[in-house]
């Protein structure tokens, strides 16, 4: 644990001053950081990536390709952080008792996801560097264990442009890009 997360604090740290040194410096606005941390030594109310120990979570080789293309249908135009968030809520309805128990069963299920309604999409093999990245972040949602701290108990989402008749029901804890990000539990 403690290496993985040096590692990520080195990336960061690289990706940081190269992105510095490719902008002029009237330009260098950071955009977007995706931070890594321990829970324990940072408390942040806002939503951003942690890894935690996930033994709950059993998953198939197909699993890995549900995941992803969750993530590209629902958030492939988003940033890395609304992908994570979308990957979150796929697998908060995996460990929900009101949900199927496997990825591909919760975002196959119908009326869930809107892209899975059209059955002709849920095996198609997407091409780009939105399906590249979509798949990066399931392999490391499932495999790596990277999770949005914030949205551990949101199972609910819609797009800033709707508004389902459901979210009015529930308590919105985030927005990340154009998503907004629900939980049905109390929140204090």
């Amino acid at each position: 644990m403690k290496d993985k997360l040096m590692k990520a604090c080195v990336l960061v740290l690289i990706v940081f001053s190269i992105d510095n040194l490719l902008k002029d410096q009237e330009q260098a606005v950071i955009h977007e950081i995706i931070v890594i941390e321990i829970p324990t030594i940072i408390e942040n109310k806002s939503p951003h990536v942690t890894i935690i120990a996930d033994e709950q979570l059993v998953v198939e080789d197909v699993d890995l390709f549900c995941l992803a293309k969750n993530v590209f249908h629902e958030a492939g135009i988003e940033t890395d952080m609304g992908k994570y968030a979308v990957a979150q809520v796929t697998l908060n309805r995996v460990k929900s008792k009101k949900y199927p128990n496997t990825i591909c069963k919760v975002v196959l299920q119908r009326y869930q996801f809107s892209w899975a309604n059209q059955k002709s999409k849920h095996w198609t093999h997407p091409k780009g560097i939105n399906w590249d990245r979509s798949k990066a972040i399931a392999k490391r949602v499932i495999y790596e264990n990277h999770r949005v701290k914030g949205l551990e108990h949101s199972e609910y989402y819609h797009a800033d442009y709707v508004s389902p008749h459901w979210s009015s029901k529930m308590t919105p804890v985030a927005t990340v890009g154009r998503h907004i990000f629900y939980t049905n539990r109390p929140v204090y």
